[in-house]
């Protein structure tokens, strides 16, 4: 995922973080693997898809770090 993102290759990285919806994390994880999806969706221009990702991971992890960050990215 980072290496697509840090190439630009968008595309790809969402296919990759968007995969680990079929694995069970924990629920941190997939706090933070919500916050990714949104943030490749922010990156293709896809933004109620995003927000619907951001939402989700604050779903599964109130608490969390990527919950906090997934607030504030939904706020822009």
């Amino acid at each position: 995922y980072e290496a697509y993102i840090q190439r630009e290759n968008y595309k790809r990285a969402y296919e990759v973080v968007k995969s680990l919806d079929t694995l069970e994390l924990s629920k941190e994880n997939r706090a933070r693997q919500k916050y990714l999806l949104g943030n490749v969706l922010t990156k293709l221009w896809k933004d109620e898809a995003a927000q619907k990702a951001y939402q989700e991971a604050i779903d599964a992890d109130k608490e969390s770090a990527w919950a906090q960050l997934a607030k504030s990215a939904k706020a822009l």
